[in-house]
């Protein structure tokens, strides 16, 4: 028998455990201060939110994505491609020559949109490393996809 991880419980696990800490900090002072970045994609016809992307320094002139999301009525829609290429140019005006990310095999269609984007995979770890003991047993079968761009 084997145990697959569905969008649903991947959402529900990383909600209630790796967001724990932007719930501390409702302001979101952390994300939106530099030198690290929040974006939001906005409908301008009646403001609401249709994805975000954010970014933290982790090196001089590296930053990390994080907090990527699409919702989900328009996914598919060219808003990851635009999120994307806005927090390029978001890490471009801040000074930093390169982008790092991770990303879960679960995560398929954001794998295509990084590598579409320019990304080059670096490597592929289990998640073993990542998780903590008490996580369930189907999320151990993940992987971790890193990827990393240069900026021109």
């Amino acid at each position: 028998m084997s145990i697959v991880l569905t969008s649903r419980q991947y959402s529900q696990f990383i909600f209630r455990h790796a967001l724990a800490s932007d719930l501390k900090d409702p302001e979101l002072k952390f994300w939106t201060a530099p030198p690290h970045a929040f974006l939001v994609a906005v409908d301008r016809r009646d403001d609401s939110v249709l994805g975000t992307i954010a970014f933290k320094k982790i090196a001089e002139d590296v930053c990390e994505v994080n907090r990527t999301s699409v919702r989900s009525g328009v996914r598919k829609c060219g808003i990851g491609k635009k999120l994307v290429a806005a927090v390029k140019e978001e890490a471009k005006k801040l000074g930093y020559s390169s982008i790092y990310l991770e990303t879960t095999s679960a995560q398929k269609s954001a794998i295509r949109l990084y590598l579409r984007s320019g990304f080059k995979e670096i490597g592929v770890d289990g998640a073993d490393a990542y998780l903590p003991i008490h996580v369930p047993l189907c999320l151990h079968s993940i992987t971790i996809h890193k990827f990393l761009l240069t900026l021109e």
